[in-house]
């Protein structure tokens, strides 16, 4: 029996099952969409067909225990083969996919398939071959070349991760925890400058976000981790204001506050935020962090005094910031790795 015959014979059962499982967009994850795809594709595929095609009376038994074999199956109707060594050179070409849906379907899903068992058992180099021939296949689709963004970034190749999720961001179906990866992946290296174009990336996003109920604390807080990243002392204090008012007496706004006061060479409030920390159990720095300060404080206002202009001290507090906001950070990011979809 074909592909084809095969379809038509269950379609109406997988439509019906199809229509009493409805997804919601913010559960929807990348394996419950595979079968979804599949369904969609083989429905637009064979449905003018169907539409057009005279109904047929059901065989009965005695027909059908007398008809004759199956035909051979055409192999022109079997899916699209994979080359696991290559993938992407196997993903059919635009005129294909467009003429072929059922196969190209077909193939989509066991690409995405391989891909992620290789994710699953953390076979990262073949994920990155397998997401990036999905992102070929779907070059309008975001969720490809989301994929090949986190299997990068599990490899620690920052560049061509930000390039995946940068490419992600401009298409169809991005997500949210796409916006939030691409803010993380701006922090992770720190031995690459970031270009103006990049700057103002990132500024963007955080502009796009604002309103965003889940996307809050990046709103809030990430400002803070781009100015220290960028040594700019003008940023940081226009970020520690916004805290001061949106989020006063958490554990990352006293850090923030207390860089900045070494930046502006504020001892007195450098030594003031310690003591606030140290006598609010909620701030939960310890006594280890809270002596840290305290040296890089006293450091700092010694090199200042001696006429040196501290970048010792000023470096050794940044690096600190970036330790004890970091948890935070990572906290937030794990809570988003099933985020829901916002509008573009």
């Amino acid at each position: 029996m074909s592909l084809t015959h095969r379809c038509r014979t269950n379609l109406p059962s997988v439509a019906s099952m199809y229509r009493m499982a409805p997804l919601a967009p913010s559960r929807l994850t990348w394996r419950g969409l595979r079968p979804a795809l599949a369904v969609a594709a083989l429905l637009a595929a064979v449905s003018p067909a169907l539409a057009q095609a005279p109904s047929e009376p059901e065989p009965t038994v005695s027909e059908a225990a007398s008809s004759e074999p199956a035909p051979p199956v055409d192999a022109k109707k079997e899916p699209f083969p994979l080359d696991h060594e290559h993938p992407e050179r196997s993903v059919p070409s635009r005129a294909l996919r467009d003429a072929d849906p059922i196969r190209t379907a077909l193939f989509m899903l066991e690409l995405s398939i391989a891909a992620d068992d290789a994710m699953a058992e953390k076979d990262y180099r073949s994920a990155v071959k397998y997401y990036g021939a999905f992102a070929k296949g779907t070059p309008e689709q975001a969720n490809g070349f989301s994929k090949l963004c986190e299997a990068h970034e599990a490899l620690g190749e920052w560049g061509l991760a930000r390039a995946a999720c940068a490419a992600a961001l401009s298409r169809a179906g991005v997500t949210l925890g796409d916006y939030l990866r691409t803010l993380r992946l701006s922090l992770a290296d720190q031995a690459t400058p970031l270009s103006e174009g990049e700057v103002a990336d990132l500024d963007a996003i955080i502009e796009h976000l604002k309103g965003e109920p889940a996307a809050e604390e990046a709103v809030n807080f990430f400002p803070c981790d781009l100015a220290l990243r960028l040594n700019d002392t003008g940023r940081l204090q226009a970020c520690v204001q916004h805290l001061r008012e949106k989020a006063p007496n958490t554990r990352r706004t006293l850090v923030y506050e207390w860089t900045l006061a070494l930046r502006t060479r504020d001892f007195d409030q450098a030594r003031a935020l310690i003591e606030q920390a140290r006598t609010t159990g909620a701030m939960n720095l310890g006594s280890q962090k809270l002596a840290e300060m305290r040296l890089a404080t006293d450091q700092a206002e010694r090199e200042t005094e001696s006429q040196v202009v501290g970048k010792w001290a000023l470096a050794a507090a940044v690096a600190l910031a970036f330790g004890l906001v970091a948890l935070g950070v990572g906290a937030l990011l794990r809570r988003r790795q099933r985020p829901p979809a916002i509008t573009t």
